[in-house]
């Protein structure tokens, strides 16, 4: 004798614990979950923004003692120079270290000397190019905003 599935009778009381069991425990492991979900997505969105906000800091840090270096009667030192390009080139926003490179580079450098340009009309100019092409360029990365 075969007995087909929709002939079982299930007892009323068993079927009403079954289900004020199973419905309250499905409630607490969803919202188990969707609290820990939530969680999880709130301290990674903390993290990003602690780094992002570290990492804005140090490109600020970083840009001014890029610009320190044009101090006036202070020699611009070689390896000092090689210290703080590489700090760019680590921490620094793409567009102000590529600024930062064709302003620096070797062949402008060699150019202004084939120009018959002394120590400080070079210096002078490496200032004036850093201050007119590289600043605009760090103020956008920084988020610094104009307000004339």
């Amino acid at each position: 004798m075969c007995i087909n599935s929709t002939e079982i009778a299930v007892n009323p009381q068993i079927q009403l614990l079954v289900t004020s069991i199973i419905g309250p425990l499905v409630g607490v492991v969803i919202g188990g979950l969707l609290t820990y979900f939530t969680t999880y997505y709130m301290e990674k969105q903390k993290q990003r923004y602690e780094i992002s906000k570290s990492l804005l800091e140090d490109r600020k840090e970083l840009y001014l003692e890029f610009l320190g270096i044009f101090k006036f009667n202070k020699e611009i030192n070689q390896s000092e120079m090689y210290i703080l390009t590489g700090k760019l080139a680590l921490l620094g926003d793409e567009e102000v270290v590529s600024a930062i490179g064709e302003i620096f580079c070797q062949e402008t450098i060699d150019k202004m000397k084939s120009e018959d340009m002394n120590t400080e009309q070079i210096r002078l100019t490496l200032i004036n190019r850093s201050i007119n092409e590289v600043l605009p360029k760090m103020r956008a990365a920084l988020g610094i905003v104009n307000n004339c």
